[in-house]
């Protein structure tokens, strides 16, 4: 097969601001966690498939439920409105909860 060009796990670029790995990164419409640290100016490997335990604000969620990036305050949502769809609810999580595990949402 001469016309493959690599696994869509991961994609590789140049990321506009410095991140750790583990963050989320939004690159146009796909939505993938840095897997090292990233300074903003070298190329970089993010995940696009998987499922990551990402920060949240006050949100709840049930199983399976959309889940978005607030990126003014960097943390997941259920909140549409103005906030960009990264991936679905892996297990309920309760407000008090501090992180959400996100399958994400690419379908490449």
């Amino acid at each position: 097969m001469t016309n493959f060009v690599q696994s869509s796990l991961i994609i590789h670029t140049i990321l506009a601001n410095t991140v750790k790995g583990g963050d989320l990164v939004v690159i146009g419409e796909l939505a993938g966690v840095a897997v090292s640290d990233g300074d903003g100016v070298n190329l970089r490997a993010v995940h696009l498939q998987g499922v990551y335990r990402l920060p949240k604000g006050s949100s709840t969620f049930t199983q399976g439920a959309k889940v978005y990036w607030d990126a003014t305050n960097s943390v997941t949502t259920s909140t549409a409105s103005g906030n960009k769809l990264i991936g679905y609810a892996f297990n309920e999580v309760a407000s008090a909860d501090t992180e959400v595990e996100v399958a994400l949402n690419n379908a490449i």
